[in-house]
């Protein structure tokens, strides 16, 4: 009996052990699990950080670039795309719709939609290719724009041809392909209504030359002109409703566009206000941001958007208030452009 007994005790002991060794592994994996998330964070903080004085830095050598001898070369973008913007993120949704309030009163209703089969909405640095076809197209007149080489763009953005940024020029190109918008304004005296495709037609191969990146000058069946045939509703409207920003700053932040978005309005707002404003969080959520939820984020990134603005143009009449945006109108008529003024409610060049 006391040999039982003792068997008993050593297997007790035993599982003690066990258990204890194995509440101490727990409690150590637990430990890691928390040193490594905490590693982590502080990296996070660490190249948040990083980004931001770099971009301080690229905005100062931009400011002293500006301000030389030569204006800065402008690019002319839809306004339709700096009152309301592209999604940040890729989304599964094929129809996003964003709400402005103007300084008027009244309303703008954009809808974006995706209109290919298994294409998703343009998202992100999509908006890159868009703003660089529409120049082109505004600034050579015509809904036609000529595209023979992929390396015009990537040289124009000041980035490499190789591999990656080729892939991402071609998956831009089909998502901003599909789109269509429609934009719905509503005024004291009538409501409006603007259904537009983006494109009407293009012309560019599923494949680029391997060694040129270059498009074939015509299709051997049609006989096209390589390039991209906006449609003309969108063409007209694009004629009618564009906006002018410096385009090294846009290269600049070619990688950043939730910042070059509220840069483009911050220009914009400052360029037309006639008299001081408040827009609230909650309608620039509506406008730029309906993912997040959160309007105490959209002011923080507004906050950042305004300091990071002011490097290049001090005279910035706008502030990130608890109550909303700020915005006043430009301050001596100095506005981001340099030779661009407000005169009597009008600009002049």
């Amino acid at each position: 009996m006391q040999k039982v007994d003792l068997l008993f005790e050593e297997l007790f002991t035993e599982a003690q052990k066990k258990a204890q060794q194995k509440k101490k592994a727990e409690a150590q994996k637990g430990s890691q699990a928390a040193a490594l998330a905490k590693s982590s964070s502080r990296s996070h903080v660490a190249e948040n950080r990083a980004a931001k004085i770099q971009l301080t830095k690229d905005l100062a050598r931009l400011k002293e670039e500006m301000n030389g001898p030569e204006p800065a070369q402008l690019t002319q973008v839809a306004k339709v795309m700096v009152l309301c913007g592209l999604p940040y993120r890729q989304t599964k949704e094929r129809t996003i719709v964003r709400t402005s309030r103007q300084a008027d009163g009244s309303l703008i209703t954009v809808t974006f939609q995706a209109m290919l089969h298994n294409v998703p909405l343009p998202y992100g640095s999509d908006r890159n290719l868009f703003h660089w076809a529409t120049d082109r197209s505004i600034k050579s007149g015509t809904p036609f724009v000529p595209w023979e080489t992929a390396t015009e763009f990537l040289a124009d953005m000041q980035q490499s041809d190789g591999g990656k940024n080729y892939a991402r020029l071609k998956e831009s190109y089909r998502r901003i392909a599909g789109l269509s918008i429609t934009v719905e304004r509503q005024t004291a005296n009538c409501d409006q209504a603007l259904i537009m495709p983006i494109m009407e037609r293009s012309n560019l191969p599923r494949l680029f030359d391997t060694n040129t990146l270059a498009f074939p000058e015509k299709n051997e069946e049609e006989h096209l002109p390589t390039g991209i045939l906006f449609s003309n509703p969108f063409f007209q409207e694009l004629s009618k409703n564009h906006v002018p920003f410096p385009w090294p700053i846009l290269r600049t932040l070619a990688r950043k566009p939730q910042m070059l978005d509220y840069m483009m309005f911050l220009h914009w707002r400052t360029f037309a206000a006639r008299s001081e404003s408040i827009i609230r969080w909650e309608e620039l959520r509506q406008q730029m941001w309906q993912e997040d939820t959160h309007t105490w984020r959209i002011r923080n990134r507004f906050a950042d958007a305004i300091k990071a603005l002011k490097i290049v143009f001090p005279e910035l009449p706008a502030e990130a208030r608890s109550s909303g945006l700020f915005i006043g109108p430009a301050i001596e008529g100095k506005t981001l452009i340099r030779g661009a003024r407000r005169l009597n409610g009008r600009t002049s060049n």
